[in-house]
């Protein structure tokens, strides 16, 4: 029985230590998802700004005209 409590004990430790590094690469991962996903709604953001200050230009000159 000893033989087959550590074989089990092996291989339960083997599989932990596996699963402790896929688990620290997916938070790695998950860590970048996050920056990308950040850095991309401030560059939408920015956009964003962008295109309401020209629609706003667009709308003065547009009303300048009609006066």
């Amino acid at each position: 029985m000893d033989d087959l409590d550590q074989s089990y004990g092996r291989v339960v430790a083997e599989l932990t230590e596996e699963l402790e590094k896929k688990e620290k690469v997916l938070e790695k991962m998950q860590d970048l998802l996050n920056t990308k996903c950040l850095d991309r709604c401030v560059q939408l953001e920015d956009e964003l700004d962008v295109l309401v200050r020209s629609s706003d230009l667009t709308e003065r000159e547009y009303q300048d005209r009609l006066a």
